[in-house]
């Protein structure tokens, strides 16, 4: 064998010191990793116990770690040390200054301390790093809004609107703080999506603006029957009846097979429709809430056409009315009320009454009807006339029943009614 050379064998010793040397890195590494690894550690337990002492522990370890000052920051703004939690979340912005979430809780801290020139510097750095998220556009907008500086804050506000469709409704509401007129909101707004429609209409709604509610409903193009159903309450609840009334025609009412004759006042009177327990506007409405109280369309021998409504009564009943319809009228106007009843068996020290009173004042009630008596099972026509208040824009005809000398008050018996129809004098 021939000596080795002077050549392999510096060859040989180089090799060996890199493979030292790399063995050293995969040491040095792997220690770096543990470290971190458990840097990490303590400081998401300090965060979980809201105990600063692990958390300065880990940044000991990794004074360089962003997340474990984004966690003292968390600590030092629940104690209220809002400006050392901007310290260190400025240091964590300085180790990852392309992070858009560190520059928008540098923001939000700084302008928890009250530094509001600071906090926009960081919320426009955020906006910048993350363009197309919603979240530094919207807390950039909250900022200029409390500045005063309103146009600024509203394209802020709904550039973030149009990003997450979440924050509609607190664009429109902080829109119309500023601008307060349903064509100044569209304006801002600009709506294009069904959810944009829908939320301006659930907002006029409940400003009581029926007619730009029902506009915006059409250009949502929704069909869904919960929109509608609240548009309606909404509607009803701000007292815009009329209004209520149309959008409640249009959805329930248009393309009927049998539509009402034009001036009538009442909806199905005959009760020759099936019974909506939950109908939200203008027909008859059924109680939730009976008790010993059975409702049902009865095709034997009505008064008219070829339906009455039968209420069977079983006992004590807790419904204040068993059957409701809410019906348009005018101020200052005089009405007459008819309606056909008989009963069978019908025995209680409260009887059945038709009352008509106020629908924005249900405690006002114009008229109570005679008690339903009488044991013959034959139809009696009856009528009662009453006059509406100077406010009045609809009342609620209700089958009710009068109050007992002593409670408990039980009820048996049937009573059928039909033919309701309502005039003016």
């Amino acid at each position: 064998m021939e000596p080795p050379t002077q050549r392999s064998v510096i060859s040989r010793l180089l090799r060996l010191l890199l493979a030292v040397f790399l063995s050293l890195l995969c040491i040095g590494a792997a220690s770096q990793a543990v470290r971190l690894g458990l840097s990490r550690m303590f400081a998401g337990y300090g965060l979980l116990t809201g105990d600063l002492g692990p958390v300065d522990q880990a940044l000991r370890m990794t004074p360089d770690d962003p997340d474990a000052r984004v966690n003292r920051a968390a600590l030092l703004s629940q104690r209220g040390d809002h400006r050392e939690a901007a310290a260190e979340l400025e240091r964590a912005a300085q180790l990852r200054p392309r992070d858009y979430y560190l520059w928008l809780e540098l923001g939000m801290s700084r302008d928890r301390m009250g530094d509001a020139a600071g906090a926009e510097l960081a919320f426009r750095e955020s906006k910048r790093l993350a363009p197309n998220y919603a979240q530094p556009a919207w807390q950039l907008g909250n900022l200029l809004f409390r500045a005063g500086r309103q146009d600024e804050a509203l394209a802020e506000l709904v550039r973030a609107a149009k990003t997450d469709s979440t924050f509609v409704p607190a664009a429109i509401e902080l829109g119309w703080a500023v601008r307060p007129s349903a064509a100044a909101i569209k304006e801002i707004l600009k709506p294009q999506t069904a959810f944009e429609h829908l939320a301006l209409a659930h907002f006029f709604a409940r400003h009581g603006d029926g007619a730009d509610a029902i506009a915006e409903w059409h250009s949502s193009g929704s069909e869904n029957r919960d929109e509608i159903v609240s548009l309606i309450r909404q509607l009803i609840g701000q007292s815009a009846y009329r209004d209520a009334h149309e959008l409640w025609a249009q959805a329930y009412v248009s393309g009927n097979s049998n539509p009402e004759p034009p001036g009538v006042l009442m909806y199905d009177g005959g009760f020759e429709r099936p019974l909506a327990v939950d109908d939200p506007g203008f027909g008859w409405r059924v109680s939730q809430k009976i008790t010993n109280v059975n409702l049902s369309i009865d095709a034997n021998n009505p008064r008219e056409g070829a339906k009455s409504l039968r209420i069977d009564f079983h006992g004590v009943s807790n419904a204040p009315s068993a059957v409701s319809q809410m019906v348009l009228v005018e101020p200052k106007t005089h009405y007459r009320l008819q309606f056909s009843s008989r009963v069978q068996e019908l025995v209680s020290g409260g009887l059945p009454v038709i009352v008509v009173a106020d629908a924005a004042a249900p405690q006002v009630e114009f008229i109570v009807s005679p008690g339903l008596a009488g044991g013959t099972d034959q139809w009696r026509d009856s009528n009662v006339e009453f006059q509406t208040s100077d406010r009045t824009q609809a009342v609620v005809v209700q089958i009710k029943r009068l109050s007992c000398a002593s409670e408990p008050c039980p009820i048996f018996g049937s009573l059928w009614l039909d033919s309701f129809s309502m005039q003016r004098k």
